[in-house]
């Protein structure tokens, strides 16, 4: 499920992206990260010396905003903008079920890739990340680091946090055992329980 803060600017990335992009774990190209906010500027590597020179001698907002306009490097087109209707369409759904029949019954084969790829990732995992991205979006971001630490500590009471690091860092198997196994298996109280209280207590802010 994403974290550091994935709860708030995922649901508040263009249309439905941000749903798109939790549950797939999707990595983004620089255009793409440009195109969903997550950048205001692209600046070649090659360049960030010259660009901190710059900075340097800078005091204000707009000043800083101007030197940034003279480095950014236009990155080219998003590939996420070139499906960004499909997306909008086929994630647009108030509940799992139906946005995974969107996915299973779309006549695009982009669809059934993504489908296939859910299919390999923990279900609960999937389901939860589903729900997470539904309240984050209606949440302030104290309240979604609040909901984000209640996830750390139920996930990781659980089978699948475990067996997924198994599968991928120690036995490097790629095969992982989820318990459930199945989307089908996960149940609405199971996903529920996810963001539930914890033993040990809420997250506080001083």
């Amino acid at each position: 499920y994403p974290d550091v803060g994935g709860t708030w600017f995922l649901p508040r990335c263009p249309g439905k992206l941000g749903t798109y992009l939790a549950l797939t774990g999707s990595r983004l190209k620089t255009a793409d990260i440009l195109y969903i906010g997550m950048a205001t500027h692209v600046v070649p590597s090659d360049k960030l010396e010259a660009l901190k020179a710059e900075l340097s001698g800078v005091k204000t907002a707009a000043d800083v905003k101007a030197v940034l306009d003279g480095f950014h490097q236009d990155p080219g087109p998003a590939p996420l903008a070139e499906r960004r209707a499909l997306i909008d369409g086929l994630f647009a759904h108030d509940t799992f079920p139906a946005l995974w029949s969107a996915l299973t019954h779309s006549p695009d084969p982009w669809a059934a890739e993504v489908a296939a790829a859910l299919k390999h990732k923990s279900p609960s995992a999937v389901k939860t990340t589903f729900e997470q991205m539904k309240r984050g979006a209606a949440l302030s971001y104290d309240a979604c680091m609040k909901l984000e630490f209640r996830l750390s500590m139920n996930v990781t009471r659980g089978h699948d946090f475990y067996e997924g690091v198994r599968s991928v860092i120690v036995d490097k198997d790629n095969k992982p055992r989820w318990q459930p196994a199945t989307l089908d298996a996960v149940t609405d109280d199971e996903v529920q329980g996810q963001f539930g209280p914890t033993p040990w207590g809420e997250l506080e802010f001083e």
